[in-house]
């Protein structure tokens, strides 16, 4: 899937196995597995096949596998959850260092897609959705995706982006004992 190369890539605003077997044309791969049923738009210049399914499970906020043996790819709206992660100081934990970055968070995002598209006309005349899990602060972004022709596309990509950006991200740096 590295080696074969597109020149241009633009499905047009189709589902993601649609878009997957498309990219797969003449390589003997297929789109096995999709439980994503969003219509979106990927497009990619002059890229390899790969290049083309990691811009798909981009536009489509999915996840891919590839099953070698069968020559499938899976799409999947998300694989696992996320468990948060666990410190316990009794067992083997000499140090832990915690590191906060709010610089991309937010609370509110203005999208604006192709056009100066808006989420107005879907969402009740207000252009903006907003999350206050974390805060109730007001804290306004743009997230600007030229991509988007459908207000209502628009609109639920900006959520689930909000979703994320509109928690605090946290790095931990931890020095442990080796028990084996």
């Amino acid at each position: 899937l590295k080696g074969t190369l597109i020149d241009n890539f633009a499905p047009g605003n189709v589902t993601a196995d649609i878009a997957g077997n498309l990219a797969l044309v003449g390589t003997g791969w297929t789109v096995g597995y999709c439980d994503v049923t969003k219509v979106r738009t990927a497009i990619k210049k002059q890229c390899t096949v790969f290049e083309a399914l990691e811009d798909i499970a981009k536009a489509y906020s999915a996840e891919i596998t590839f099953d070698s043996k069968n020559k499938k790819v899976n799409i999947h709206v998300k694989l696992g959850a996320d468990r948060g992660a666990y410190f316990a100081e009794q067992l083997n934990l000499k140090q832990l260092q915690i590191q906060g970055n709010t610089r991309s968070y937010c609370t509110r995002l203005y999208p604006i897609g192709k056009d100066g598209l808006t989420i107005d006309s879907v969402n009740a005349g207000v252009k903006y959705v907003s999350n206050y899990q974390y805060s109730t602060k007001v804290v306004s972004a743009y997230w600007i995706d030229n991509r988007y022709t459908s207000a209502a596309d628009l609109m639920a990509d900006a959520q689930e982006r909000l979703d994320y950006l509109s928690k605090p991200l946290n790095a931990y740096s931890a020095n442990i004992i080796d028990l084996a």
